[in-house]
């Protein structure tokens, strides 16, 4: 039973440690499916835009484009770009700095 464990574990491991390295795009090098990892991608979204609203909280995040979300507010949005941080030890989520425009109001 020990012996099937750790062979278990080394398993696990080294596909941990293939993946990480295959692909350099977000989604694939993150080592989270796509659908967790769009999940931390509007996450990080909602919390930038939020940060320039006061802390407001958002009513809808919208995915436009890879790396692009609006946010809204009520009658206002805001446009945030998502672009590439150095990645954390030990990986997880694709790391991600969030850039907010200036809110627009109708």
């Amino acid at each position: 039973m020990n012996c099937n464990f750790r062979i278990i574990r080394l398993a696990i491991f080294a596909a941990a440690a293939l993946g990480s390295g295959v692909a350099s795009n977000g989604a694939a090098a993150s080592g989270l499916p796509p659908e967790l990892q769009r999940i931390a991608e509007m996450d990080a979204a909602g919390r930038s835009a939020s940060a320039g609203m006061g802390g407001q909280p958002a009513d809808a995040i919208e995915f436009i484009a890879t790396d692009h979300f609006r946010v809204r507010f009520g009658r206002c949005s805001v446009d945030v770009r998502l672009v590439d941080a150095p990645p954390p030890i030990p990986p997880s989520a694709r790391p991600v700095v969030a850039t907010a425009a200036t809110p627009r109001c109708q």
